[in-house]
């Protein structure tokens, strides 16, 4: 690491490490609450453009006062998501976080299953929160993760969420024999799947193409797993619903499988987007980046 870069990061990290020490001398509520307000306040900046402009191509005929209810709502929920990382070791115990699965009977029917499994979720509602609802409820998962650049930053989350995880995967070269090893000893992997990503296949999402990875599926072929999406809906404050679906269906017979199975995925993401907006991340770069620098926005 490069001695200026790694003052850098130094320096971030202690900025979070303040933040994290003082952030844990409140409960859990009273810091999720300033992390929404911290949210409202440090974002409404961040990727305006980004935002506005995904915005504006899910939802073109919202008027102006409802988009900015949504992006008001979204920035609430990240600064939240982002403060409740310092807690991921102390949920236990924590009596004001409530989390409703709200398909126990789903729950019941994949845990009796014995193929391995992926869920497949996304930035949305606080999948970490979902991570450890699951694994109290008898069904732990193994994320596959993006490593963050700041080293000491990402070391701090991996200790973090490794109280309810057996192994993290880092995305990389050797994610995907990592990652079939755990799904052929019976374990269970949880990735998001609503990012951009170099590789993968360029499938339609809200109508326009966007590269969506396909790793899910070529695991799920390799290791005959099943394929389960589920989210988590914030409600309020620290009151959470969780939900999984029925595993969905593939062909691996089927020339077009990953195609046909990506397609599905996006759609599921578009339903969730559509029905709770202010859940997901809008400032992700989702499309390519003519899409973001082609035109003004309101």
């Amino acid at each position: 690491m490069a001695f200026r870069k790694k003052i850098v990061y130094l320096f971030e990290y202690g900025l979070v490490l303040v933040l994290y020490h003082l952030l844990r001398l409140f409960s859990l509520r009273t810091a999720s609450t300033i992390g929404g307000f911290l949210g409202r306040l440090c974002l409404r900046f961040f990727r305006l453009t980004v935002t506005k402009k995904n915005l504006n191509w899910v939802f073109p005929n919202l008027n102006i006062t409802k988009k900015k209810q949504i992006i008001r709502d979204f920035h609430d929920n990240y600064g939240r998501n982002f403060v409740e990382y310092f807690f991921l070791d102390r949920l236990e115990n924590e009596p004001t976080l409530s989390v409703n699965i709200k398909t126990p009977d789903l729950l019941e029917k994949i845990l009796l299953n014995n193929q391995p499994k992926i869920v497949i979720t996304a930035h949305y509602g606080n999948w970490e929160i979902a991570l450890w609802a699951l694994s109290q409820a008898g069904f732990p998962l193994n994320p596959i993760y993006r490593k963050i650049n700041n080293t000491y930053i990402d070391n701090l989350i991996l200790n973090l969420r490794g109280n309810f995880t057996e192994q993290q995967i880092k995305k990389g070269p050797n994610a995907g024999k990592e990652s079939f090893r755990l799904l052929k000893k019976g374990k269970n992997l949880v990735l998001l799947i609503d990012q951009k990503m170099q590789e993968g296949l360029a499938v339609p999402l809200f109508g326009k193409p966007a590269m969506t990875p396909n790793g899910a599926i070529k695991l799920a072929m390799l290791a005959n797993a099943q394929i389960i999406p589920g989210r988590i809906i914030r409600k309020q404050n620290l009151e959470f619903d969780l939900f999984l679906e029925e595993p969905i269906e593939y062909d691996k017979n089927s020339p077009t499988v990953e195609y046909d199975t990506l397609l599905t995925i996006n759609q599921i993401l578009e339903r969730w987007i559509l029905e709770h907006p202010e859940q997901w991340f809008w400032f992700h770069r989702r499309f390519e980046k003519l899409f973001y620098d082609a035109e003004h926005c309101e």
